[in-house]
């Protein structure tokens, strides 16, 4: 008779994930970030993986999803994209002109620029990189607004947000148009 594999429990999947990869999680980090991931991450861990009980996800069985994959679908290392934006997505309206930023598997592909500045004096850019040219700007808001403390997915989120766009605008700051941010989500898991 075959040995049975008993799957691992979906809480142990994110956490040891965590654990496993605070080199890439916590790469740019400043100790108030890493503060908060550490604090998100424990919130999750006492919170659990919310399921149709919790009245949040009550119609949303996030739960199953993870479930039938196996594990946390998220890519430690930024995936090898060398094409600019205008080669991986085209905007059907062709009068619309947008400061535009791609995210792609979670990462801000390094064929764009790092940093744009944009009208009225704002910026945007690279997460990971915005740890390192304006530090006092994030510790000032990651991890201010959204409650990782009560809900566990924005915990996991705010614990593994290792890259994605920052972008800071000052207060009353007019952009002369809008910035497009395109999520392109391969499905790759390696």
């Amino acid at each position: 008779m075959e040995p049975t594999l008993e799957k691992p429990q979906i809480e142990d999947i994110f956490t040891s994930d965590f654990e496993q990869n605070k080199d890439v999680i916590f790469k740019n980090d400043t100790e108030a970030v890493k503060k908060i991931r550490l604090e998100a991450i424990s919130s999750y861990t006492k919170l659990g993986f919310p399921g149709k009980k919790n009245e949040l996800y009550r119609f949303t069985d996030v739960r199953k999803f993870i479930e039938n994959s196996g594990r946390l679908v998220h890519q430690f290392h930024p995936p090898k994209i060398t094409q600019p934006i205008n080669e991986v997505f085209q905007c059907e309206i062709d009068t619309l002109d947008t400061y535009d930023l791609m995210v792609i598997d979670g990462w801000y592909p390094k064929s764009q620029p790092l940093f744009q500045k944009l009208s009225g004096g704002g910026i945007a850019g690279s997460f990971s990189e915005g740890l390192e040219l304006y530090p006092d700007i994030i510790n000032e808001h990651f991890g201010q607004y959204a409650d990782y403390k009560s809900d566990a997915l924005v915990a996991l989120n705010t614990a593994f947000a290792a890259d994605g766009v920052f972008a800071h605008f000052s207060r009353g700051s007019k952009m002369d148009k809008p910035l497009q941010i395109v999520y392109v989500v391969t499905g790759k898991t390696d």
